[in-house]
């Protein structure tokens, strides 16, 4: 067993402390981030949160690609188009794990014109089957024309 006394030991519990730290916040937030019941204040809030403390751990973007769906949705709601929109942009692009694809533009297409597809990337589908559940007007206007301009740009 290798033993740490004195000053190495302690960086390394305070290392890990500031990880298990950092991962319990995020987790934490990420389940008040996509709470319905809370108002899209504290969501947003929530959301940021979620988003600024789990960018210290790298290879989670399709994951982290809910997150950035949910605060556009809550930026909908509160009127902020060109935010929402931008983070709705980058859930599909960590979803996508590349910037641009052939599928994801027909997987796009697909979602403006008929149910939710059932092919393709899982990140990409739980991104269509939540804005689906979305009945806000601003909301579903904001997704529909963010698919319709990442479709557009990825032909």
């Amino acid at each position: 067993m290798i033993r740490l006394n004195g000053k190495a030991g302690a960086v390394v519990l305070y290392a890990f402390l500031a990880v298990w730290l950092a991962g319990m916040t995020a987790a934490l937030s990420a389940g008040a981030c996509r709470d319905q019941d809370r108002t899209p204040g504290r969501r947003l809030a929530y959301c940021n949160i979620t988003i600024m403390v789990g960018s210290v751990f790298p290879g989670e973007g399709p994951k982290r690609s809910m997150l950035f769906l949910e605060r556009g949705i809550v930026l909908a709601r509160l009127g902020r188009i060109d935010d929402a929109r931008a983070d709705m942009t980058e859930a599909i692009q960590r979803a996508a794990r590349k910037e641009f694809s052939d599928d994801l533009a027909d997987l796009l297409d697909q979602a403006r014109s008929e149910e939710l597809p059932r092919v393709g990337d899982r990140w990409i589908v739980r991104l269509l089957a939540r804005a689906e559940k979305e009945q806000d007007k601003r909301v579903r206007e904001a997704w529909q024309a963010t698919i319709e301009e990442y479709a557009g740009q990825a032909r």
